[in-house]
């Protein structure tokens, strides 16, 4: 660590370090102490405004992972949605016609929110779901029920399950024989 260089009064302006000054007999003032806290205070400071920027940086980065990986999720249900109305269009029955319609129309409200949830920033998110809440409370709380059950299905059906189910301890062969010791009380001999 560096030395810190502290002015003295008495010293026709040179600085000196606080080696120097306790080895010529000069006493370090209690402004001398306050000094070098203040340096170790802000050289404390720096470090922790770096380290939580680099918290920030780090989770900001991985937001920006999860988001676009669920983008390219509700994406690929969009074209899996439009592929079906294609068909559903080709197959000509009916009622074929309508469900295409609906479901291409679906397919788009679906690609545009993918694109929306790709380009917005979490601020904006939260925005987003706070003035749905205090918009449509009862849909939000539905919503937010459904959503913790489909999660905790997710995490039951994901956990680790026993292939076989737990059976009692096999028991021996050898039927135990009572009121003798060891092996010469089962063979029968007598000690």
């Amino acid at each position: 660590m560096a030395e810190a260089t502290l002015r003295r009064p008495g010293t026709n302006g040179r600085e000196q370090t606080g080696a120097e000054s306790a080895s010529r007999g000069g006493a370090i003032s209690i402004a001398d102490v306050a000094e070098g806290a203040r340096a170790v205070f802000s050289d404390v400071k720096e470090a922790g405004a770096d380290l939580v920027n680099a918290a920030c940086d780090g989770a900001n980065s991985l937001f920006e992972q999860q988001r676009n990986r669920a983008a390219d999720e509700v994406a690929s249900l969009g074209r899996a949605l439009r592929g079906s109305a294609q068909s559903f269009e080709q197959s000509g029955q009916g009622g074929g016609a309508a469900v295409a319609r609906y479901a291409g129309q679906a397919a788009g409200s679906i690609d545009n929110f993918a694109e929306t949830l790709r380009h917005r920033s979490a601020g904006e998110m939260a925005g987003d779901v706070e003035n749905f809440a205090r918009h449509w409370p009862l849909a939000f709380i539905a919503s937010a029920v459904g959503l913790g059950f489909v999660a905790s299905r997710f995490l039951m059906a994901s956990g680790a399950h026993p292939t076989e189910p737990a059976t009692e301890p096999a028991k021996s062969a050898t039927p135990a024989v009572s009121g003798g010791h060891g092996a010469a009380a089962a063979s029968g001999e007598r000690g």
